[in-house]
């Protein structure tokens, strides 16, 4: 009997602990969970693929009225690629959405972070309204995530510390313009393809601005705000296209596309010749066509 209790113990040990799924883990990190009123800090929102593979990731995030958000930094984030770059929405909300081309794993992923400060007294959470990650398994595959709060007291009677945020002086790295052209896109019109990164304060968004002549500072000319992929308003190429990138401090860099050399074709010698040849045969026949003549008029008189 106890062998056969046993048995059925270890059966359903390995049913629940093979049975169980690997889930994606979403959680912030915070330097602590009880502070003062005015303290500013850092939130950072971290992603742990528990050993999966994963390439996209979307998410809705609620914030408590005892904070408020001065900033989002997304330098540092494994997020390659913005769908939808993390904004603010009514002052208690955030949204965002990214992917990662060709996947990653990680243990403790960086997302974005968040620079807050406590306004009042009381407890509250920066918890989630909803989330989704996506498996690189070239299906898109939904797996498991498992959201984590991260909770907060301000009181008054907790002293505030020191906190600074190291300041964004760089530009965005440097970044290529591709020009490209396909039926499916802008109905088969030229369109430019562009990213850039920032590992400071994260980019904020892109400029663009068309222009006959070169520009001899960059600083002229009226921008546009615009996004990758852009269609050209000049198809047929003959415009400069300056597009400027900034960061989330106010850093550009600028990227130009250039006219491309119109094609100029090679001199055709052969045909030249030719010509000068059909020219002087019709010289020669000119000039005895006038001398026969004149021989025949002295022969008439």
């Amino acid at each position: 009997m106890k062998k056969i209790l046993r048995l059925i113990s270890i059966i359903i040990v390995t049913f629940v602990f093979t049975g169980q799924a690997q889930a994606a883990r979403l959680f912030f990190e915070a330097g602590k969970s009880e502070v003062g009123v005015g303290q500013e800090m850092e939130v950072i929102l971290r992603l742990d693929t528990e050993e999966e593979i994963i390439n996209a990731i979307e998410g809705e995030i609620s914030l408590p009225e005892i904070i408020s958000v001065k900033s989002i930094r997304d330098g540092n984030s494994i997020i390659a690629l913005w769908t939808e770059r993390p904004e603010i929405s009514d002052n208690s909300t955030i949204i965002f959405s990214g992917i990662i081309p060709g996947g990653r794993q990680t243990s403790d992923g960086e997302i974005f972070s968040l620079i807050i400060k406590t306004n009042t007294e009381g407890s509250g959470a920066i918890s989630w309204s909803s989330a989704r990650v996506l498996l690189h398994d070239g299906k898109g595959t939904k797996t498991e995530v498992r959201r984590e709060a991260l909770a907060l007291r301000v009181d008054e009677a907790i002293s505030i510390t020191d906190f600074t945020v190291e300041a964004d002086l760089e530009p965005p790295e440097e970044f290529k313009l591709y020009l490209a052209d396909d039926k499916h896109v802008f109905s088969g019109d030229y369109f430019l393809v562009f990213t850039s990164q920032d590992k400071g304060s994260g980019i904020d968004y892109y400029e663009v601005q068309e222009t006959k002549q070169k520009l001899s500072d960059e600083k002229m000319g009226q921008w546009q705000i615009t996004k990758s992929p852009y269609r050209i308003k000049d198809q047929t190429l003959e415009h400069f296209i300056y597009v400027r990138a900034v960061d989330r401090a106010g850093n550009t860099r600028v990227s130009i596309f250039e006219p491309p050399e119109k094609e100029t074709k090679p001199i055709d010698y052969r045909f030249i010749a030719l010509v000068f040849l059909a020219f002087l045969v019709l010289v020669v026949i000119i000039v005895l066509e006038f001398k026969k003549r004149k021989t025949h008029k002295s022969q008439g008189e």
